[in-house]
This record gives C-alpha cells, sequence and structure tokens, in this order.
C-alpha cells in the first residue's frame, strides 16, 4: 500500500522535474546597442567648445551591458549565496566623467574598464556663448561666430538624435524586461502551487519510503537552489530595471536640456544672421549711392565738355560775325562808290545822249559814221554801269544771307546755352551788344531792303 501510493507522487516529481529545470534557465539578454562612434568624432573634433556634450557623449552605455553581464553571472555555477553577496558583486555607480577621461575613453580604453551604468547624473547643459555688442564686433568676427555656431548646431543635432535612440533602446529593453519579469512572475506562482502539492503530500511520511523520501528531498533541493538562483537573477533584473529607469530620466532630462539650449542656439543664430542681412543691405545701398554719385559726376564731366565745345563754336562764330562785319563795311564802302561811279556814268551817258541827239540834228549827213561810233560807246558804258551795279547787288544779297544765317546759329548756341546751364545771360548779352553794333552800323534789317538798287527803267 505504501508503495502504491509512492508511485503517483514519484511520477509526479519526476514530470516537474524537466519544468524545474526549465525555469531555472534565464532568457539570454540582448547584446549591447552600438555606440554612435562618428558623434564621439564630431564632438572630439570641435574642440572645447561642449565639453559637457561631449562628456554625456562619452559616457558608457548603461543597463544593457549591465544586463549582458548579469545574466552571464546568473548562467555560471558559482552564484552569491544571498542578497548581501549580490549587492557587494555589483560594480558602483560611477560618476559624471571629466572632459579629460572622455577623451582617453575616445581614445581607446579597455571595454572591462568602463563602469556599468548605475545612476547617470545628467549632464550639464552646454553654456551657449553670448555674442559681443554688434557695434564691436566686425563682420568678420561674425562669420566666425555663426560658424561655429552651425557645427555646434550640428553636434547637438547629432547627439540628440543619438540620446532619442538611446532612449526608444531603452524603452524597448524595458518593456521587455517588464515582460519577462511577467512570466517569471507567473512562473513563481505556479512553482508555488507545486510546492504546496509537494508539501501537503510530504505529510504522508508514513507510507512513503526511504528511497522515496531521499528522491523527493534531491528533488526539493534541486528546485530550492533553481528558486534561489532564479530570485537572485529576478533581483539583479529588478536593480538592473531601476538604473535602466534612473539612466532613462536623467537621460530625458538631459535631453530638455539640450533642446533648451539648442533652441537658444537657433535664436542667436538668427540674430546673427538678421544683422548680417542689415550689414548687407547698407553696404549695398552705400555701394548704390556711390555709384549714383560717380554716374552724376560723369555726366557733369560730359555737361561740362559739351558746354566747352558750344561756348567754343559760338565765341568762333561771334568771331567769325565781327570779322565779316568788318568786311560787311568795306563791301558797303565799295557799294556806295560803285553806286556813285554808276551814277556818275548814267549821268554821263545821259549828257552823251543829248550831246549825240543834239549832234546828230545839227551835224550834215557825212557825219552818220562819227554819230553811230559815239552812239555805240554810250551804250557800251551803260551796259558796263548796269553790269557792276548787277554784281554789287549781288554780292550784298549774299553777305545778308550769311550774315542771317550766322545771327540763327548764334541764336540757338544761346537758346542751348542758356537751357543747359543757365549762362546764355552773359552769352545773350555778348549777342546783343553785337546785335546793337549792327544796329548802330545801320545793318538790323535785311540787306537786300538796306541798300538802294537803281530803278529797272534807269538800266
Amino acid at each position: 500500500m505504501p508503495e502504491a501510493e509512492a508511485a503517483p507522487a514519484a511520477a509526479a516529481a519526476d514530470e516537474a522535474t524537466p519544468e524545474l529545470d526549465s525555469a531555472a534557465e534565464v532568457a539570454p539578454e540582448p547584446p549591447p546597442p552600438p555606440q554612435d562612434e562618428r558623434a564621439d568624432e564630431q564632438i572630439a573634433a570641435s574642440g572645447p567648445e561642449l565639453p559637457a556634450a561631449a562628456a554625456l557623449a562619452s559616457a558608457p552605455p548603461g543597463p544593457p551591458k549591465a544586463s549582458a553581464d548579469r545574466s552571464e553571472a546568473v548562467s555560471t555555477d558559482q552564484q552569491p549565496s544571498n542578497e548581501a553577496d549580490v549587492l557587494a558583486a555589483k560594480p558602483a555607480s560611477p560618476q559624471s566623467p571629466s572632459p579629460a577621461e572622455t577623451s582617453e575613453h575616445d581614445a581607446g580604453a579597455p571595454a572591462d574598464a568602463q563602469p556599468a551604468a548605475g545612476a547617470i547624473a545628467a549632464p550639464p547643459v552646454p553654456a551657449v556663448l553670448a555674442p559681443p555688442a554688434p557695434a564691436a564686433m566686425d563682420e568678420s568676427r561674425k562669420q566666425a561666430l555663426i560658424d561655429r555656431l552651425h557645427r555646434e548646431a550640428g553636434v547637438q543635432s547629432s547627439k540628440i538624435a543619438t540620446q532619442q535612440h538611446e532612449i526608444f533602446e531603452q524603452r524597448a529593453i524595458t518593456a521587455r524586461l517588464q515582460s519577462e519579469l511577467e512570466a517569471v512572475r507567473a512562473q513563481v506562482v505556479e512553482r508555488e502551487r507545486y510546492m504546496e502539492r509537494l508539501a501537503n503530500d510530504a505529510t504522508n511520511v508514513d507510507h512513503i519510503d526511504l528511497a522515496e523520501l531521499q528522491r523527493r528531498h534531491r528533488m526539493l533541493a534541486a528546485a530550492y537552489r533553481a528558486d534561489r538562483r532564479r530570485l537572485e537573477a529576478t533581483e539583479e533584473k529588478l536593480h538592473g530595471l531601476g538604473a535602466a529607469l534612473s539612466s532613462q530620466e536623467g537621460l530625458q532630462a538631459a535631453y530638455g536640456q539640450l533642446k533648451a539650449a539648442h533652441t537658444q542656439q537657433a535664436h542667436v543664430v538668427q540674430q546673427l544672421q538678421e544683422e548680417r542681412r542689415g550689414i548687407a543691405a547698407k553696404r549695398s545701398d552705400d555701394q548704390r549711392r556711390v555709384g549714383k554719385y560717380r554716374k552724376t559726376v560723369q555726366q557733369q564731366e560730359l555737361i561740362i565738355q559739351k558746354l566747352e565745345g558750344l561756348l567754343e563754336a559760338a565765341m568762333k562764330d561771334v568771331r567769325r560775325a565781327k570779322a565779316q562785319e568788318t568786311e560787311l563795311g568795306g563791301l558797303r564802302s565799295q557799294l556806295d562808290k560803285a553806286q556813285a561811279d554808276a551814277t556818275t556814268a548814267k549821268a554821263e551817258a545821259e549828257r552823251q545822249r543829248d550831246s549825240i541827239k543834239d549832234a546828230v540834228q545839227d551835224a550834215p549827213a557825212f557825219a552818220s559814221e562819227e554819230q553811230v561810233k559815239l552812239l555805240m560807246r554810250a551804250e557800251r558804258a551803260e551796259r558796263r554801269s548796269a553790269a557792276i551795279e548787277e554784281e554789287m547787288t549781288e554780292m550784298a544779297r549774299s553777305n545778308a544771307r550769311e550774315i542771317a544765317a550766322l545771327k540763327v546759329k548764334l541764336a540757338e548756341r544761346d537758346s542751348q546755352l542758356a537751357g543747359a546751364t543757365g549762362l546764355g545771360g552773359s552769352l545773350g548779352g555778348s549777342i546783343g551788344g553785337s546785335m546793337l553794333h549792327e544796329g548802330a552800323l545801320g545793318l538790323s534789317g535785311p540787306l537786300e531792303d538796306r541798300i538802294a538798287c537803281p530803278d529797272d527803267g534807269d538800266t
């Protein structure tokens, strides 16, 4: 009878052993995410502008590496005996690294020398350099500051993207660990139920033989060790989750501070760009104004040259008119003399005609040949006097036309000078004086009207 009762208990223990062995196994942790080495190189190349951002970028990876180390510790046979050993075996939380330590870490420090991420202190916000006074800053310094701010903005943008990626990974790891924790809790509940069932079966020790008791003792010891290992692993996972949560909160705080600093830096860059555009607009206005001044000066020089040419031409015309006035006076005297000669010749011809008529009437018939010669001589004298008079009249008309054309030219030049520079007063005065001089000489009207021509009937 005791053997019959012990057989189902042994079978139940044999069936529970694989469950205990499977529960003792701990799920391996995923490999830690790779660090963003390119962001570290950009921060190291940017110099001492962002020491805090470089320290944050060079901080050792957080919970993923610690979780992997803890999973390896759980999988080994040598486990700490109690919670105090687990806490003693856990590395201390590192402090915030300095810029020198960050550079040494980027230079190639060994992976096992990096401290595990316990409670990472939130990195300080990189101090945004306030721009100096706009009045004391020249354009080259402003351009250098704008380039520097652009570089810092690029580095901070890369760091923000890296931290966002790390936050997403930490959230995924936290969700996965929480799901594993729920699974482990379910397994613990199931194991407790199984242990209660075994304890209830162990109360009937009177009907169980020694071999069955030993087997159950070994089974319980194995289950106890598995539960102890699982409990230690769960405690380490809980510590890791707490550290990951604290590091995640620190990263979120640093992310908010970096976003605020980036916004402030963008405002400074925008102000500098607006100031630079204002300086460029002012310079373009100055250049445009200088160009207008130069163009005005060139136009004034051209106008002065044209005025000088007009004045020179006007003076030439005035001198030519004065010279022609002198010639006109000589021609007028010649015309008067020619008119006097023509009048004398006409009177002589009249006298000779009268004398010839008288001689013809008084002379005998044989003197007709001498009369004919005298008549022919008188006709030649009349024709010569008429030709001389016509030639003098034509000469006076041509001179009058030339003088009128010169007066028109002088009037046109006078109007041009008066419209261009207002200098027509003096030139008009000189021309008016010359015209008054001509009026004094009796040349105010056309020359054809001023010349007394002989009657056509007399010629």
